[in-house]
């Protein structure tokens, strides 16, 4: 967890072999405008690792191409961020999907709620 970086408004964890973020690790990063996760060995990435009800980040820039992303409906809350206070910067690589094979390739920013398989607002998966 990063803490006492309040007033940071850039990170770049490029190329560092990431496989994952542990939940909560930016939620003290009031201030941050930029985040470079390009490069590692992520797979997912969960909301909690961001603390948006406390201080929502309404400008957060993220590049998360080069690494396995894996398409599914645990990158649905990405849809609603992509739309409000995150966007997908790609720098002419875009992020795309490694897994499932059915969205092998495609484009982390253009899936649907459909293609992630998505469930209803109010519903559950476990």
């Amino acid at each position: 967890m990063l803490s006492g970086l309040s007033s940071l408004n850039w990170l770049t964890l490029n190329d560092n072999v990431i496989q994952s973020i542990q939940a909560g690790s930016f939620q003290d990063l009031r201030s941050l405008n930029e985040l470079s996760i390009k490069g590692n060995k992520l797979t997912t990435l969960d909301q909690c690792i961001f603390n948006v009800s406390n201080h929502p980040m309404m400008n957060l820039e993220i590049l998360m191409h080069y690494n396995d992303w894996m398409c599914g409906p645990q990158l649905c809350w990405l849809l609603d961020a992509f739309g409000t206070w995150m966007t997908l910067m790609d720098s002419g690589t875009p992020a795309k999907c490694f897994s499932p094979a059915s969205l092998a390739g495609q484009e982390v920013g253009t899936l649907s709620a459909h293609d992630l398989r998505c469930l209803p607002p109010g519903e559950y998966f476990l």
